[in-house]
């Protein structure tokens, strides 16, 4: 594999969209990258936020984006309730927090399904340890993986297993895209759908 630039935060904006372009945003937190790429792109973004305080938050920050639909609901492989350990940023299912909140998580490509998301362009998944299931789940289906022009992931060493799943997900992961900035996985990578 070819070498690529180092991830820099100015890169987690910088795609060549346009105001009729799809973006979805899992793991909204408080709303700032959704609304980062509401004012540099106009676009179109679904945000998803579990968490009912980082919700309220991001709903504050995006109130006057109306090109932006934030939903009260967190992405995975399969639809089920879990519990969260809220901490911040780090907050999710495998956080060490000891406030728990029961949270809603819907099968992504049901979600986008039911918000009529037949393409992305990009993808911010940003889910705290979700983000295996979410891959895995994609990368097994052909179809699936091809809905996502650009996937723009966090990975993070509290998914179980993680250190034995990630290169299984990476080579499917290459069929289809090629990595385009960030060479560490455990800070920010972008994947690209190839022509």
């Amino acid at each position: 594999m070819k070498p690529v630039p180092e991830f820099t935060e100015a890169l987690r904006l910088d795609y060549p969209l346009t105001p009729e372009s799809v973006v979805v945003d899992c793991g909204a937190y408080q709303g700032n990258w959704s609304l980062q790429m509401s004012l540099r792109h106009r676009c179109r973004i679904f945000a998803f936020e579990p968490v009912r305080r980082f919700h309220e938050q991001a709903m504050k920050v995006l109130l006057e984006h109306d090109n932006v639909r934030l939903y009260n609901q967190g992405v995975g492989a399969k639809t089920r309730t879990m519990d969260f350990h809220v901490q911040n940023d780090s907050t999710g299912a495998f956080a060490g927090a000891t406030e728990v909140e029961p949270v809603f998580i819907f099968n992504l490509l049901n979600l986008l399904d039911s918000c009529g998301v037949r393409f992305c362009h990009v993808i911010k998944i940003n889910v705290e340890g979700m983000e295996a299931e979410i891959m895995e789940m994609l990368t097994a289906d052909p179809h699936a993986i091809r809905r996502f022009g650009n996937i723009q992931i966090q990975w993070h060493r509290c998914v179980p297993g993680i250190e034995e799943r990630y290169p299984a997900i990476h080579r499917d992961l290459l069929k289809t895209h090629e990595l385009t900035w960030g060479n560490d996985k455990y800070i920010w990578q972008n994947w690209r759908l190839r022509k």
